[in-house]
């Protein structure tokens, strides 16, 4: 089986083990051509034809991606950055529409985050939910056009890929505004708050926060610089939980002084 499309980044060499998305079935590649050459090795912003086995040709389509293991997840909710073009309809919200991502498409149905209508030429903060999985990143591209007739309505950047099923209003608003002003350290913060206590691995940390492996280091840096993520035991956690959890200890030692004020002290295995 040969599939062929754009190395968006990374490099490619024949021996890799890498996983078709959003099915998650891996393959290994067996050879690489760019521009009907063989290669040893391709690059970024290469056109390539990889010859893979482990997948037959029907269990692969237009708009599958090629990626490391483990890295990216698929989702069907995006939050976005949305602009309609000058000469477009103006989009009511959870209206149908084709959203181009990448090679692929697929049809999706856009919610305004403030109102219920989106005027021809204005662009505003959105949610869409797709009826196909879709392997996306913080700052992708994409282009929406009408269900029917068929109809280019506009575009824009994803900010979020990985979006809670259940999220309020108010929260979800000020993490994107957020993530517009600070980029991926927003998105690396709010992944890793979101594990708690337990925090996560580093190497969970793209896939935690829809980002390539570069941006979740660079933005991992500049909130481990702000103060906002540290390490613990090897593991990432929000500052905001570390907080949380000394404030707990230090209340369940007060209360056990209030009530036993005659011992020594609490035992670190009863605490």
């Amino acid at each position: 089986t040969v599939v062929t499309g754009t190395l968006w980044s990374g490099t490619l060499h024949p021996g890799d083990v890498l996983e078709v998305l959003p099915a998650g079935r891996q393959v290994r590649v067996r050879g690489l051509q760019v521009h009907g050459e063989t290669v040893r090795a391709a690059s970024a912003g290469s056109r390539v034809a990889v010859n893979v086995s482990g997948v037959e040709k029907h269990e692969v389509e237009r708009g599958d991606v090629l990626a490391t293991p483990g890295v990216f997840r698929p989702t069907t909710r995006l939050d976005v950055r949305l602009r309609l073009l000058p000469d477009a309809p103006a989009l009511r919200h959870a209206l149908p529409v084709h959203v181009h991502l990448g090679s692929g498409v697929t049809v999706g149905r856009v919610s305004i985050a403030a109102g219920t209508v989106l005027a021809p030429g204005s662009e505003a903060l959105a949610s869409m939910r797709l009826e196909r999985p879709v392997v996306a990143v913080h700052g992708d591209r994409f282009v929406i056009r009408r269900y029917s007739p068929t109809q280019t309505l506009g575009g824009g950047t994803v900010l979020r890929a990985v979006v809670p099923r259940r999220e309020r209003r108010t929260e979800r608003l000020a993490l994107l505004d957020a993530v517009e002003h600070t980029g991926p350290a927003a998105l690396v913060v709010a992944a890793v708050a979101g594990r708690g206590p337990a925090g996560m691995p580093p190497e969970d940390l793209a896939a935690a926060a829809g980002l390539t492996p570069a941006a979740a280091a660079a933005g991992l840096e500049q909130a481990q610089a702000q103060g906002m993520v540290v390490t613990l035991a090897g593991r990432l956690v929000a500052a905001q939980v570390t907080a949380h959890m000394r404030q707990t200890i230090e209340a369940a030692l007060d209360e056990y002084h209030r009530t036993a004020p005659w011992r020594r002290g609490l035992p670190r295995e009863e605490l």
